[in-house]
């Protein structure tokens, strides 16, 4: 028995004598900062042995972009070294960390760990947009695109060159404007600008390579690719069948202020003129009249095409309009917030007409582009139409101010207005009427047709005159004497222009 305790013991002791004792060093390197693509960094790792049995490295596993070393085993001597090179090569402007783990042979766990950290600098050159697609352009369109070049960088980016690689006949090309001569030579966060641009000329896809020759080291050549094709003008055919029935909301504006008791006396002795004649078209209409001050329906009252008493009802709600209104008049305010606020009394499907009646010029606090985005929001294509009856622009008339912005207005929509002055007022209501009649108006289906390429034909014969078109709207209108009758075919025709 004392014999196996002293033959153990002295076991143990040579054991704990014939460890390997690893020291590795350092246990952090810092790089600093290395050009990129120009320098590459180098650094030892000493493995050290301390103790006095062989130390035997499995292997290295390293972590960590641009960080390169010699992941192999070794072996160290007792109480020797062995070196190994860690290299840092960064490419561009870049951050880089990392670690590695030392593994020795037969353990799960590594023995020890290096981190290590370092920074690229360069110039980035960015190209926006990378590239440029011009689409297929009508004959004749002369376009243009912005190319910006910046320097994402921390250093100097020096563009030496620009190679133009371009198709034939040469429809795409660069002006560079007011720009030095090159080289060019931009800061860090700098940037510089130029022009591609391209001529639709012939059928055939035209197509321009640029290569920009720079010190970027991760990019040093940067292709942009511009492209466009050239079409001939295409001819578009829209078509259309006149409807049978005029599906209309009528709003009238009165101007409710002390000036106005003639007026309101002319509107409600002429309105049957207007009825009337707005009636020969038996038309499916809603009619309501609200105030320069107020956006409500007077006496919350409507007409339409059914009332029995249309003119004498009519004309008795005008008479109850009376004049101790606002002298601050906002027709087209009082318009909008009556579209706004009361949804449910517009019949959905229904063209919108609103016909104006003032004294004054209008007060409303906002723009005529504010209002008429709010009307076309609305009622798109050409379906709102206003009209007005004011004091003439520009110098007014005996008893009434001009009517400006009334008249802005019915200008924008290309539409009509009469004088508040005028003697006989039984022709100017048999004229609105028909106005409102000749709403129906052709929405075009391509945005961009050229005007003076737009032919019009009712059943195959063409309409020269009687007809115009509506930018704004995008449409073709009819004048009242030229309006399509029931069941009519109608045909626009017009060439587009592809230049946007």
């Amino acid at each position: 028995m004392l014999l196996i305790l002293i033959m153990a013991c002295q076991d143990y002791t040579i054991n704990q004598k014939l460890q390997g004792e690893p020291i590795i060093a350092p246990d952090f390197i810092d790089f600093g900062h290395l050009s990129s693509g120009h320098e590459t960094g180098l650094r030892q790792i000493i493995f050290s042995n301390g103790g006095n049995a062989t130390l035997e490295v499995d292997f290295i596993d390293i972590n960590g972009q641009r960080f390169d070393i010699d992941t192999s085993g070794f072996d160290v001597e007792p109480l020797s070294w062995h070196a190994i090179d860690l290299s840092y090569a960064p490419e561009t402007f870049e951050f880089n960390e990392g670690y590695l783990d030392v593994y020795l042979k037969d353990q799960e766990d590594p023995v020890g760990s290096v981190w290590f950290q370092g920074w690229g600098d360069a110039p980035v050159i960015t190209v926006t947009p990378p590239s440029v697609d011009f689409g297929t352009l009508s004959e004749d369109c002369d376009i243009s695109n912005e190319i910006q070049i910046s320097n994402d960088g921390n250093i100097d980016l020096e563009i030496t060159s620009l190679q133009e690689l371009a198709s034939l006949p040469q429809q795409i090309w660069m002006e560079f404007g007011s720009l030095p001569e090159l080289p060019w030579t931009l800061a860090p966060n700098a940037r510089i600008s130029f022009w591609t641009e391209f001529e639709a000329v012939g059928l055939s896809l035209h197509s321009m390579e640029l290569k920009v020759s720079s010190n970027d080291p991760i990019a040093p050549i940067k292709d942009i690719l511009v492209e466009g094709e050239t079409m001939i003008s295409t001819t578009i055919i829209d078509s259309f069948t006149q409807g049978n029935t005029i599906y209309v909301d009528i709003i009238w504006i009165v101007d409710n202020s002390g000036s106005m008791s003639s007026f309101q006396n002319k509107l409600s002795t002429n309105i049957s003129d207007f009825l009337n004649m707005f009636m020969l078209y038996s038309p499916d209409f809603k009619m309501g009249f609200i105030t320069t001050d107020s956006h409500n329906f007077v006496n919350n009252t409507f007409f339409t095409h059914a009332d029995p008493d249309l003119i004498v009802n009519s004309s008795a709600l005008i008479n109850s309009i009376g004049t101790r209104g606002s002298a601050n008049e906002m027709g087209i305010e009082m318009l909008s917030e009556a579209i706004q606020l009361n949804r449910s009394w517009f019949r959905q499907g229904a063209a919108l007409v609103a016909i104006f009646l003032s004294d004054e010029q209008d007060w409303s606090p906002n723009n005529q582009p504010y209002y008429s985005s709010i009307f076309d929001y609305y009622y798109p294509q050409g379906s709102f139409l206003p009209f007005a009856i004011i004091g003439d622009a520009p110098g007014g008339c005996t008893g009434a101010f001009p009517g400006w912005g009334y008249y802005d207005l019915v200008n924008h929509y290309n539409s009509q207005w009469w004088s508040i002055c005028d003697v006989d007022w039984g022709t100017q209501m048999e004229d609105i009427a028909l106005a409102v009649v000749n709403l129906t108006s052709y929405g075009l289906n391509h945005p961009n047709p050229k005007e003076d390429s737009i032919r019009v034909f009712v059943n195959g014969q063409e309409v020269l005159e009687g007809w115009s078109y509506n930018p704004s709207s995008n449409s073709i209108m009819f004048d009242w004497a030229k309006m399509p009758e029931v069941g009519d075919h109608v045909e626009v025709s017009y060439e587009i222009w592809e230049c946007e």
